[in-house]
């Protein structure tokens, strides 16, 4: 075994390729688990400080990821099912003559997602105000705000991410976030908490990947996998 990756490939007559990694959230701590909706958000939406020292500007990063993808996507769960799941996918257009560079392309940009964005101060500010801004249409939609009680009454609500993810939680959590990031120690905390759900979810074992697409026409795709999401010596 090369290392402890799960990998589901489906050779679908495409042209285009899927690369998904799902992330078992089952044991991040209590603590933490409110932060996911926001990760979430940042492994998208973040600078990145890459392998040979570049650094991209958060706007840099989206405009190259929106210029090499056809899309992109973080959820909790996969179509609404598994919500301990958490998941991202990249869509790109399949190079008849180069397929192996557009599976290293999307690989790439996996890696960049989990491993290699950067969180500030600024950036989670602004995270937060557009989640914030998000929930008072989400507590006018009666059906979504039944099923949120129905978690929050009958889920475990440390271990449950349809409670963490709920305005129930979410709103006067991302209010507390916002003022603790009124202070240098504050900033300190929640950047910390950050990084510390990131290491805690990108664990080899914690992760199951897909491939989807002509994959008759890739080389060794699974050796591609592996050397691109193995983790950096530092997070």
């Amino acid at each position: 075994s090369l290392l402890p990756y799960w990998l589901h490939a489906s050779q679908v007559d495409s042209a285009f390729l899927t690369i998904g990694v799902a992330l078992d959230s089952s044991s991040v701590p209590k603590l933490l688990r409110p932060y996911l909706p926001m990760l979430l958000e940042l492994w998208w939406k973040a600078s990145a400080t890459l392998e040979d020292g570049a650094r991209l500007s958060k706007d840099a990063f989206v405009a190259a990821l929106e210029d090499d993808t056809v899309s992109y996507s973080s959820s909790l769960g996969i179509h609404g099912n598994v919500p301990q799941l958490v998941s991202a996918s990249v869509k790109l257009e399949l190079e008849p003559s180069a397929p192996d560079t557009t599976l290293a392309k999307g690989l790439g940009w996996i890696r960049r997602a989990l491993y290699l964005t950067r969180y500030s101060a600024a950036n989670v500010k602004m995270t937060a105000k557009k989640l914030l801004s998000g929930i008072p249409a989400t507590l006018r939609d009666g059906n979504a705000m039944k099923s949120y009680v129905h978690a929050c009454l009958t889920l475990d609500g440390g271990r449950a991410n349809a409670v963490a993810e709920s305005p129930i939680v979410q709103q006067p959590f991302l209010q507390t976030l916002l003022a603790r990031l009124e202070t240098a120690d504050g900033t300190e905390h929640v950047l910390n908490m950050l990084n510390l759900l990131r290491k805690h979810l990108v664990a080899p074992q914690r992760m199951q990947f897909l491939l989807a697409g002509r994959l008759t026409s890739l080389t060794r795709p699974y050796e591609a996998l592996v050397a691109a999401v193995a983790p950096p010596a530092t997070l």
